[in-house]
């Protein structure tokens, strides 16, 4: 299943190239003295950048760093609030992006990020790293919004334990299954495993299937879902949480939610 995420730059929208990524779960260290632990998948992003000076003059990388190269290279794709990375872990990628570029030095780069917008990203490192990417992309004013709908699987892995180490950071946009929203520090049942969450999880997949059916009818034909997507909902009366991380309930939430428009607002 791919991944979806969002990020936006002050000078012009770009598709990010695709990179493969690791599942691995081990992460290895970065920054010498005090350094942050990193998912191995940040590999890819950090090659990206290392390649920049020999990128072309179209490259996204490049028009970032002038913005006059953009001009003179008008994207291709329809006008939009930012770009896309849609590779497996593109969220994972997309929340590391900015620390990558900090550790390069491109802190031009970096100040025409207007915002990073990730939806079901799993977690990226350590909690060091996590204070290290709140320096960058929540201060003076916030930059990084992390969406999570209901008992999504992905959010919820690699664990938060003593085992795995790996922690989220910056606060997060929760939404339950009926797309209400919550700003929270960290998603109801972190680890997904909790017994007080086991009947509520199916609940929430019985909700998910018998909403498949109707939801097309009460808010519209855009909101259809297909017979693929029904049958996922019926795999998660299984794996409550496997089919919340499909773009459609990320969709929806971002169309129907009750909270986005104002926790975006309110970091201006």
């Amino acid at each position: 299943m791919r991944s979806w995420s969002w990020w936006r730059s002050g000078a012009r929208t770009t598709r990010m190239t695709p990179a493969p990524t690791s599942t691995s779960r081990s992460m290895r260290s970065r920054g010498g003295q005090g350094a942050r632990r990193v998912h191995e998948g940040a590999g890819p992003a950090e090659g990206r950048v290392a390649e920049g000076d020999r990128a072309g003059p179209s490259d996204p990388l490049r028009l970032l760093r002038d913005p006059r190269e953009a001009e003179e290279h008008p994207r291709e794709e329809p006008e939009g609030a930012g770009g896309r990375d849609r590779t497996q872990l593109g969220r994972a990628l997309s929340a590391l992006f900015p620390v990558v570029l900090k550790l390069h030095g491109e802190d031009g780069i970096l100040e025409r990020i207007k915002g990073v917008y990730t939806f079901g990203q799993p977690r990226v490192g350590d909690g060091q790293l996590g204070k290290f990417a709140e320096s960058i992309l929540d201060s003076p004013k916030r930059r990084y919004f992390r969406f999570v709908y209901s008992n999504d699987l992905v959010p919820r892995v690699p664990f938060d334990d003593n085992t795995w180490l790996f922690k989220h950071f910056g606060k997060c946009l929760y939404y339950d299954s009926m797309y209400r929203g919550q700003e929270v520090h960290e998603e109801p049942n972190e680890n997904y495993f909790a017994s007080e969450y086991f009947i509520p999880k199916h609940l929430d997949a019985t909700w998910e299937l018998a909403r498949s059916f109707g939801i097309g009818h009460v808010r519209g034909p855009d909101y259809h879902e297909s017979l693929m997507m029904r049958m996922m909902r019926a795999m998660g009366l299984l794996i409550p949480g496997l089919p919340c991380h499909s773009p459609q309930d990320y969709n929806n939430l971002t169309r129907l939610g009750t909270l986005m428009s104002t926790a975006i607002d309110n970091s201006d």
